[in-house]
């Protein structure tokens, strides 16, 4: 039978925490997956040591996640817990976990041969869909290491793992070893319907730009003009203070530039620094030729749209019953409306309060589009939903 559970503990004292976890455990020892957040406040060595000894035989993924992870479930209502745990008992279903190490390797060399091992695993055939956890930066590389592997039908859905002031404190392990790793795959094949949605919570302004010269991450010219004034032209002077160089992060979280993917879904970018030529650096990579679409987010707009997202994935169930979700959030934009976020949780009780929901707040967003393909975004939004039958 499947179960889909999720505990978490406020404690900043990582032997505290866990006893809180472990109290809270119940029959979870059974679990057959588990995937653990954790603020890098907690010591990532002991924790990894708890879920070896209390799992023995469970796989795992551990990472961390910007300044607390969500929990709902019948005890508590966490929006900033520094410890989640989420545990998966299906004993019919399919689940593997798959490190990737760099050792020299390229991003996209590391997630390939990590996605291999996972189909040595399973013996080469396809999962339901794959949960990774990716440390920031190359993310479209790691994607396209998988998809080398396993091809573009299998649904991929994750988070870059986060810390809480992008000082690099960031940190992914899986069962296999106490030593972090760059990437984390897991394959699940659960034994009950799983759906997903991958969306932004922002609209289009209708003003519009093209991508006239760009490299990876850095973008130098918007309608051939330097990015960061053209960008601040479009946005009103929104990054007026920085034309010169600086950190750009908190002021274009409400103000992204999309890419549309299909008919009014978009794919996001966060502006993240100014160099002082005026290109525009960003968290994830665009090309020449692109279309980009200014947006535009509120506080009422990221406060509402978990709740909608996980409603988006429900939709799409022949029975709408849950079991479980797990939620995608960017970090940047949880960071722009903190000081509201309780209402995250009020709105996610009032709709599913009955349905165990943990999230992570991450430094990038991979999730699956309506047209069937997976893509990096940021400031974007995730949730994988459990049924309570297979369809």
């Amino acid at each position: 039978m499947f179960k889909f559970n999720c505990y978490s503990s406020n404690s900043t004292d990582t032997p505290h925490a866990l006893n809180e976890i472990e109290a809270q455990l119940n029959h979870a020892h059974n679990a057959t997956f588990l995937i653990v957040y954790f603020d890098v406040q907690l010591n990532a060595g002991v924790i990894w040591q708890w879920l070896s000894a209390q799992f023995e035989n469970t796989q795992f993924i551990l990472s961390s996640s910007c300044q607390g992870s969500f929990c709902h479930n019948e005890y508590y209502n966490h929006a900033f817990a520094t410890l989640t745990l989420i545990s998966i008992s299906d004993p019919s279903g399919c689940y593997f976990v798959s490190p990737g190490k760099r050792n020299n390797l390229s991003t996209f060399d590391t997630a390939q041969s990590a996605t291999n091992q996972l189909l040595k695993n399973t013996f080469s055939e396809s999962p339901e869909l794959l949960w990774i956890t990716l440390s920031p930066g190359d993310e479209e590389q790691a994607i396209a290491g998988i998809q080398a592997a396993i091809g573009q039908r299998v649904p991929i859905i994750g988070g870059s793992a986060s810390d809480n002031d992008v000082s690099g404190q960031w940190q992914v392990y899986t069962h296999h070893t106490a030593t972090p790793c760059s990437m984390a795959i897991a394959s699940l094949t659960p034994s009950v319907a799983v759906s997903f949605s991958f969306s932004s919570g922002y609209a289009p302004s209708g003003l519009t730009t093209k991508v006239t010269q760009a490299y990876g991450r850095n973008v130098a010219t918007l309608d051939n003009t330097p990015a960061a004034i053209r960008y601040n032209q479009l946005t009103n002077g929104t990054i007026s203070q920085s034309l010169k160089g600086g950190n750009i992060l908190g002021l274009t979280s409400f103000h992204p530039i999309g890419r549309e993917v299909s008919k009014d879904e978009y794919l996001l970018s966060h502006p993240e620094n100014v160099h002082s030529n005026g290109t525009l650096s960003l968290f994830s990579s665009l090309d020449e030729g692109d279309v980009l679409h200014i947006m535009h987010g509120s506080t009422d707009s990221l406060l509402r749209r978990a709740h909608q997202v996980i409603h988006n994935a429900q939709h799409t169930l022949d029975n709408p019953a849950l079991s479980g979700c797990m939620l995608i959030y960017c970090a940047g934009c949880m960071l722009s409306v903190k000081s509201q976020f309780e209402q995250v949780t009020k709105n996610i009780c009032q709709d599913f309060n009955n349905v165990p929901v943990a999230g992570v707040y991450t430094f990038g967003e991979q999730g699956c589009f309506l047209d069937g393909q997976s893509r990096h975004g940021n400031l974007m939004i995730s949730a994988l939903v459990f049924g309570v039958t297979h369809d």
